[in-house]
């Protein structure tokens, strides 16, 4: 099986599950004791089809388009959602033989942790650039229905140790699944992208690059002398410059603009629907602003390369030449003193 077929396979497990939840939403709906806990598994079925619509959106791109590797393990991610699914599929039949507010909530507890795997989060983030904006930006698909459930289970729940426990244990999951899937694409320090993560979703952008015919700028970005900076003044002081460029750039830049720590001392940023000129402009304001920064108090400056394209027929060959063209571009600066923005 080929990596698009397996990720064409992880679409349809999560197309699968998300049915079943909408399927089971709706069942705990008809027997709620009440119009407001009603309400609230309508609304959860809701949440669960907005899920499955976001998949099926996937799942059409992929037939279309070759979609890049997202995972390291394709093959343990199949594995897993399918016993998932198995499991899931079992809920409904345990609904069916004890219809009670506790049943419920304990069917609503174990279909909610079942969908707690980190595949669904790292699709979500990894391929926000492709649903252009149809979908919620700010939050996770599965942590609206995370914390309504607990609220939920507080207002609507019969009081027990065991129903509590189930709501504390549902956030801790939650909690857990979060920092799973942050480690496989946030780099520790600076807590922006690390480089696998930039990846994944950069060429997501250059698909959209080549689908809108719309230009994309990348910019590679180097500390000037980082490493007689960490040798002054140690390598506590060396961490502490990194992260404090990092949150200079993150506030320097667009939240359409994608931001990763590329090695040690390097930044990569792509700027969607920007020409040369315009990346110019943003590569020279970042090294005004850190220049200007002193970041932790010691002076620094960084040296940046820029390079622009669309993309066209082989997009893997031209994001591949453009982020050589960006790299050749930040070895000039380097060569030409330091401290400036070669395009």
């Amino acid at each position: 099986m080929s990596e698009s077929e397996k990720l064409s396979k992880i679409l349809d497990l999560c197309i699968k599950i998300d049915q079943a939840a909408v399927k089971i939403y709706s069942s705990l709906s008809e027997f709620a004791g009440s119009d407001a806990l009603k309400s609230f598994w309508n609304k959860m079925a809701a949440e669960g089809q907005t899920h499955l619509e976001y998949w099926q959106q996937l799942k059409t791109l992929s037939a279309f388009e070759k979609l890049p590797e997202t995972f390291e393990d394709p093959d343990l991610i199949i594995s897993e959602l399918e016993e998932r699914n198995e499991q899931i599929q079992e809920l409904q039949g345990q609904w069916e033989k004890d219809q009670t507010v506790g049943s419920a909530f304990v069917i609503a507890y174990r279909l909610e942790s079942y969908k707690l795997h980190p595949a669904f989060r790292t699709l979500f983030q990894s391929f926000r650039p492709m649903t252009e904006g149809e979908f919620p930006q700010e939050k996770d698909l599965d942590e609206t229905n995370i914390n309504a459930f607990v609220t939920a289970l507080r207002k609507y729940g019969e009081s027990t140790p065991e129903l509590e426990l189930v709501g504390e244990t549902l956030q801790r999951l939650w909690d857990q699944n979060k920092i799973l899937s942050e480690q496989s694409m946030l780099d520790s320090l600076s807590g922006l992208l690390n480089r696998r993560g930039f990846f994944v979703m950069a060429r997501q952008m250059a698909y959209l690059s080549k689908r809108n015919k719309i230009e994309i700028a990348l910019l590679v970005i180097e500390i000037d002398n980082f490493k007689a900076i960490n040798e002054l003044h140690g390598p506590q002081k060396g961490d502490d410059i990194i992260k404090a460029v990092a949150d200079r750039l993150q506030g320097t830049l667009r939240k359409s603009d994608l931001i990763a720590r590329y090695g040690g001392d390097e930044f990569i940023i792509l700027l969607p629907g920007t020409s040369e000129s315009g990346g110019v402009a943003a590569a020279e304001k970042i090294r005004r602003t850190i220049a200007k920064a002193r970041p932790m108090g010691v002076p620094i400056t960084v040296s940046i390369g820029v390079a622009e394209d669309t993309m066209k027929d082989d997009i893997e060959a031209d994001f591949s030449m453009l982020i050589r063209y960006a790299e050749g571009n930040l070895i000039v600066a380097k060569t030409k003193g330091k401290n400036q923005v070669v395009s």
